[in-house]
């Protein structure tokens, strides 16, 4: 009977043809050196050819019914063999260095689960500034001590019973096309947290706490450095925060939470 694989590569997938054979070349360095599976769990309602263009470059491929982000993650870390997972979105690319610390913790085994790195992009650019420029995420950890909660439908965060630690090198988030594509992602988000919401409107709260964030940005984190690009990230954070407290709309369904593969 074979090993397990060293490290499974878990990335969860709807009609994200479009952006799989970048993330495919960007994940090539780790299959090369490690015995790695790459575990794409497909949201049930795609319509492109995602299935078809990773079985091609040797995935397996799973198909599965969202009902939010945790639990679909949950149902893909259930189909990994690896000894170690390692958790990336379609539109995300691990830099050399990253991956190159990944085979040798892979290599390895010890108790202990890793944030990376991740780096956002508007387009081609990097956002250097502010809470986009150089986020920590829990992306790796062995795969029999984590599991993520069902009940997380947007920032799923898996839950590890091992000390965490980070990683050095970085993901590359090539999370917004636009600044239009920006303002729709977090008006979406802003809608989820909305309807999660229990008790009346609160629209003072939602223009001193969206005031505070679009200013902290400027001002604490130097988007005001990055001219109109850092005032539409502000405008955008006052307005994500004002809706979530004064928008008061029924569930949504998996379609609105899930719409497109990358977040």
């Amino acid at each position: 009977m074979p090993p397990p694989p060293d490290l499974s590569i878990l990335v969860i997938a709807r009609d994200a043809e479009p952006l799989l054979p970048r993330f495919l070349d960007g994940v090539e360095p780790l299959r090369h050196q490690l015995r790695t599976e790459l575990v794409v769990l497909i949201d049930d309602r795609t319509t492109d050819r995602t299935d078809e263009l990773a079985r091609a470059r040797g995935a397996l491929t799973f198909t599965g019914r969202f009902s939010g982000f945790g639990a679909f993650k949950e149902q893909g870390r259930r189909r990994c063999s690896g000894r170690w997972l390692l958790n990336l979105d379609t539109d995300e690319i691990p830099d050399a260095r990253l991956c190159l610390n990944i085979a040798h913790t892979a290599r390895q085994y010890t108790p202990r689960a890793w944030e990376l790195a991740v780096r956002t992009r508007l387009g081609t650019r990097p956002l250097r500034r502010g809470p986009f420029a150089n986020e920590w995420r829990l992306r790796m950890f062995p795969t029999h001590l984590g599991h993520w909660s069902e009940d997380d439908l947007v920032h799923e965060r898996p839950v590890v019973s091992a000390p965490i630690a980070r990683l050095p090198g970085r993901i590359d988030h090539h999370s917004f096309r636009d600044l239009d594509q920006l303002e729709e992602k977090h008006a979406r988000y802003a809608a989820i947290n909305a309807a999660r919401q229990t008790g009346p409107p609160q629209p003072v709260r939602g223009l001193v706490h969206g005031g505070l964030r679009a200013m902290k940005y400027l001002l604490l984190h130097g988007g005001l450095l990055l001219g109109a690009t850092g005032l539409a990230v502000a405008r955008s954070e006052l307005r994500t925060s004002f809706t979530r407290w004064t928008a008061r709309s029924q569930d949504l369904g998996p379609d609105e939470i899930n719409r497109g593969n990358s977040r």
